[in-house]
């Protein structure tokens, strides 16, 4: 997990985010968004599937949210049916930075792309 602050219009607010080298997309949930005054629903809505077959949708829109100050301009799904507060994927995190795992040591580093 990774502390991630989420900016709103007006504020912002950190909340912790799975890093998830499995999930296709970056994902919060949309009670994340109504607390800093995103309208989540009027993104553009897809359907997606989970690791678990479990079909979901989320409501798509361009953010802006950081990690450990380094920001990451990213368009994100916001969806009720999550079970993360945030979920780091594959588009919009894993392709804007280097991760690298440290299994025995349980940790990971962030390096951002140039």
């Amino acid at each position: 997990m990774v502390l991630v602050r989420l900016k709103g219009p007006s504020r912002h607010i950190d909340v912790w985010a799975l890093v998830d080298s499995g999930a296709d997309e970056c994902l919060f949930h949309a009670e994340v968004a109504e607390a800093i005054g995103i309208d989540w629903q009027s993104g553009h809505l897809d359907e997606l599937s989970g690791a678990d077959g479990s079909r979901f949708s989320a409501h798509y829109l361009p953010v802006t949210f950081e990690i450990g100050g380094h920001p990451f301009e990213s368009t994100v799904g916001f969806s009720k049916q999550i079970s993360h507060k945030a979920i780091l994927g594959q588009h919009g995190f894993f392709d804007k930075a280097k991760i690298t795992f440290d299994l025995p040591k349980e940790s990971f580093e962030i390096i951002l792309k140039q």
